[in-house]
């Protein structure tokens, strides 16, 4: 009994290896890799791999014993790569663990990337053998060096680093060298050592590490700062440099991820601006633009006086700016923009702009545009704004009658196809859960009208039924001429497809009522489709597509009718 059982448990622990066999097996053919054995002695000879391992080379197990492969991995290596093969079997020898990346050239000629990891020589056995784990990372790679491309074409600084004890650039695209003067390896050297602050100018130093210190303990997720560097020439340079968080604030030494525009040229101009005093109150007097300039420290603001003659009355002198929104000089609903115009400046942005509604003396309002330009004192805080107010009220209302145009068909002034389309689409995003109806009808022989009795008779009659269309829907459905003698209607909240199909037949009563009021010789008479959402479709295109098709089931059986799709 006792051999019984033995075997038995034998027979059950060889079914058991067996099992988890087949699971690493089935686990590494699941990734795109596989696994290994080599000969370290014998040039990383292959005693075994999974067929994973072979799939990532482009060879079978078979073709691995043939020219390039001579079953061994690193045949396949570029040359350029074969001396981290070399460092790593090296670390590996020193019972360290390695995990590396390099190319192979796979069976097909393209290049891939592979990681390869491993922890240590075995020295069990007849040879000293390695496990490695391999996996394809070209998809990952590529997508790294299309990053850091996109990084160094991007016509500023970009930069991650560590706040702690300093700033440390952990990385930065090319500009940022550029910008500094230095290259990579004199930025990374013992001088400097990758700390951020040693090209900072001394006097601001203090300024820009409390500052970002302050914002890493803060809720703000954006920073805005301005200050000088000196770059490696010597030159003293204006930068201005937003910033976001990337870890816990909470830890000790937060993450932040920026970008740094040099910002000399443009803070030299708005520094002359800002000292002209006589040029400026010669543009404010003789622009027909109301110029106004904000006293941010104070907190109050004047206008020039081109303000009452474009509203018809003057603010009180040294206004607080927040009386813009708090009392009834802007409009309800432009306010908010108003308010975050307003924020953008005093929270240190160097522009901000907002286009809104402005209250007249006569109580109607004005569209206005509002540009507004920071000047910045020598400790870095914005101390005053410039801005200009504009009239854009008739580019405004110029530009809803164009929108408009744009959306009608200039014959019936019906919506067009494509501003019928959105808005149905709109209705459908909006809506969902609704019901809806989708008429689609087209004029029988309407070539003939056009032929018989010229087209200024046949748009007399396209413009007949448009009017029409109103008087037998309800206000809320859309109408629209799809094109040539092609009309559509989308009728919502519909109570049942019976209810509505009997709206179409009387409808096209209705039409064949023009016959006697356009004095054509023929009745008129159409040919309607109709699909319904979300029975029959549940897309626009699909809504058209199967109206088309019942109105096109009506043409055949010679037209004048309507019929639902079915």
């Amino acid at each position: 009994m006792d051999r019984e059982r033995l075997e038995e448990a034998y027979e059950q622990a060889l079914n058991e290896l067996a099992k988890a066999k087949l699971e690493v097996e089935m686990l590494t053919n699941t990734v795109n890799g596989g696994t290994a054995r080599l000969a370290v002695d014998d040039g990383m000879r292959i005693i075994a791999a999974s067929e994973g391992y072979y799939r990532m080379t482009g060879y079978s197990e078979a073709e691995s014993l043939e020219a390039p492969f001579f079953r061994k991995g690193v045949n396949l290596v570029l040359p350029q790569d074969l001396p981290v093969i070399a460092s790593a079997i090296e670390n590996l020898s020193r019972d360290e663990p390695i995990r590396i990346t390099y190319r192979i050239r796979k069976k097909d000629g393209t290049i891939a990337w592979n990681s390869a990891h491993c922890a240590r020589i075995n020295h069990s056995g007849p040879e000293r053998t390695i496990d490695v784990f391999f996996f394809d990372i070209t998809d990952t790679k590529q997508t790294e060096i299309e990053l850091k491309n996109l990084l160094n074409n991007i016509p500023a600084g970009v930069l991650r680093a560590s706040i702690g004890d300093g700033i440390c650039i952990q990385f930065a695209n090319h500009e940022f060298y550029r910008q500094i003067g230095y290259t990579q390896k004199e930025f990374a050297g013992e001088d400097i050592k990758n700390q951020y602050l040693c090209v900072v100018h001394p006097d601001d130093r203090a300024y820009l590490m409390e500052r970002t210190e302050a914002f890493t303990g803060s809720e703000y997720k954006c920073v805005g700062l301005e200050y000088r560097i000196i770059t490696k020439d010597g030159q003293i340079r204006w930068m201005w440099a937003t910033g976001s968080r990337l870890s816990d604030p909470n830890e000790p030494a937060s993450i932040l991820q920026g970008i740094i525009k040099d910002i000399t040229d443009e803070r030299q101009q708005r520094l002359d601006v800002a000292l002209n005093e006589e040029r400026y109150r010669i543009i404010s007097e003789q622009t027909k633009e109301t110029v106004f300039d904000w006293d941010l420290i104070h907190d109050r603001i004047q206008f020039s006086p081109v303000y009452q003659k474009m509203f018809g009355f003057m603010p009180p002198a040294d206004l607080p700016v927040r009386s813009l929104t708090d009392y009834d000089i802007i409009y309800e609903e432009d306010k908010p923009q108003v308010n975050r115009m307003i924020d953008s400046i005093l929270n240190g942005e160097s522009y901000a702009e907002a286009e809104y509604r402005a209250k007249c003396a006569d109580g109607s309002y004005l569209w206005c545009r509002n540009r507004v330009t920071t000047i910045f004192g020598d400790n870095h805080k914005p101390i005053r704004a410039i801005g200009l107010l504009s009239d854009i009220n008739d580019y405004k209302q110029t530009a809803t009658v164009l929108q408009d145009q744009a959306m009608r068909d200039s014959l019936t002034g019906l919506l067009n196809r494509m501003a019928f389309q959105r808005s149905v689409e709109r209705i459908l995003q909006e809506y969902p859960a609704g019901r809806y109806a989708f008429l689609l009808f087209d004029i029988d022989h309407f070539k003939s009208i056009n032929d018989t009795m010229g087209h200024v008779q046949g748009d007399e009659v396209l413009k007949n039924i448009a009017t029409i269309l109103p008087d037998e829907f309800r206000s809320s459905d859309l109408f629209a001429r799809m094109g040539g003698d092609e009309f559509a209607v989308f009728v919502v909240n519909i109570s049942s497809a019976e209810a509505t199909l009997k709206i179409a037949d009387r409808l096209c009563a209705k039409i064949c009522g023009l016959t006697e009021l356009t004095g054509l010789a023929r009745q008129i008479t159409i040919s309607l489709g109709m699909s319904t959402y979300p029975l029959d479709a549940a897309t626009f295109e699909e809504l058209y597509k199967k109206a088309d098709q019942a109105l096109y089931e009506v043409k055949h059986n010679g037209g004048n009718g309507c019929l639902r799709y079915f």
